[in-house]
């Protein structure tokens, strides 16, 4: 990318070199030529730019500082870095923004009022995360042997959220598109991997980001495997046994009940996550619209607050109701929980709040914070009017 009209034989150009991955030597990355692109020679070339970074991801932009030539930036999917000194033989470059990943965050979990953290984080390219403060980056995830490239899903037991289990694919060092599958019995500082898979989980196949993994107890798990049934185990995924749910058209959603262990919930639809809170007090949206039931999914009740928003083609330019979670309640509110939707109310899309069971909504963003949409949704157990949330490629975030 040129940044300045060539006016001289010592113009400064620099060029990313589209398509890069990777953190090897000689990895070419930034081009920079100081004689109007007669010669060129590599100022980055895939290595370290501090001791402890490398460079990851595409290059997407390059830029020259207009009033000094010697400050060159550069954007990967990691971040923007930059040096002032370019015209060296070798620069050096430092990262610009601290805690700035290009990621897609797969699946957020919130763990009852007990737990000693605040959030459970799957997401694609840094794997799976343990929050224990919002204010500072993660440091809970599997490591070593253990570590993942793509964290899926994850879940704990309600009754001792100490227990947490998490499915994902193994890092790319260890050979791509191997599934993984880990458990943790001290909130996330240590990890363990499980014994065995499920059937149908093979390497390269089947691990798709709408499976699922839920916990209704310490060791016991369930796995929703793409394209097929869910599996359980009761021995922390030494050994799986099948359902007896048919094979899925696409994936069954699960949703462990909070109250009672022995229940759990399954939806096959495309995607869409839902949440419960009392035994049998079950949310669910199916991309169009909200439905509520209080009797296990016996009855179900549709809302008519949502409505997706059509245009000229069959299917919606906006969906009525993508993502729905709840949270504690306000204090002295008629209901057991504040539920959160991602949908379209009254023509308007947005994130709103709910404290009375569904009949009133607030939007709780503006027409300033859209982020570029709202994938995953995860409610607060602890803080009223603290829900969680993904951005399109742009990590997490939270209100309060």
């Amino acid at each position: 990318m040129v940044t300045a009209p060539i006016t001289s034989s010592n113009t400064k150009i620099a060029l990313g070199i589209s398509g890069t991955w990777g953190t090897w030597a000689d990895k070419p990355v930034i081009e920079f030529s100081e004689d109007a692109g007669v010669t060129w020679r590599e100022i980055s070339y895939g290595k370290p730019h501090t001791p402890n970074e490398d460079v990851s991801g595409w290059i997407d932009d390059v830029e020259i500082d207009p009033f000094n030539p010697d400050h060159v930036m550069h954007v990967t999917g990691g971040g923007p870095w930059e040096t002032y000194n370019a015209t060296d033989t070798d620069p050096t470059w430092n990262k610009m923004v601290e805690n700035l990943e290009v990621t897609a965050t797969l699946n957020l979990t919130t763990p009852p009022p007990s737990a000693s953290y605040t959030l459970l984080n799957a997401s694609g390219d840094i794997g799976t995360w343990v929050h224990t403060d919002l204010t500072n980056e993660p440091t809970r995830t599997p490591t070593g042997d253990l570590k993942f490239a793509n964290g899926v899903s994850g879940d704990m037991a309600w009754s001792d959220p100490s227990y947490i289990a998490t499915i994902g694919t193994r890092h790319w060092s260890f050979g791509s598109d191997n599934p993984a599958a880990r458990y943790s019995r001290d909130n996330g500082l240590n990890w363990t991997a499980f014994g065995s898979l499920p059937e149908g989980v093979v390497p390269g196949g089947n691990l798709s980001n709408a499976s699922n993994i839920v916990v209704t107890s310490p060791d016991n798990l369930i796995w929703s495997v793409a394209n097929s049934k869910p599996y359980y185990s009761s021995d922390s995924g030494s050994t799986w046994h099948a359902t007896n749910l048919p094979d899925a058209a696409g994936t069954y959603i699960l949703a462990a009940d909070r109250q009672n262990p022995n229940k759990v919930y399954a939806y096959d639809h495309g995607g869409n996550w839902w949440g419960e809170n009392a035994e049998g007090d079950i949310w669910l949206v199916d991309g169009h619209s909200v439905f509520h039931s209080l009797d296990s999914g016996m009855t179900w009740t549709k809302l008519e607050v949502t409505a997706s928003v059509y245009g000229s083609n069959p299917w919606p330019d906006i969906y009525g109701a993508t993502s729905i979670a709840v949270g504690t309640a306000a204090n002295g509110s008629t209901y057991s929980a504040a539920v959160y939707l991602v949908g379209v109310i009254n023509s308007q899309w947005g994130l709103y709040r709910s404290d009375d069971m569904g009949v009133n909504w607030e939007r709780i963003n503006d027409d300033d914070h859209e982020f570029g949409g709202i994938s995953q949704l995860a409610a607060d157990n602890k803080v009223y009017g603290r829900v969680y949330f993904a951005g399109a490629g742009r990590g997490i975030f939270y209100n309060e």
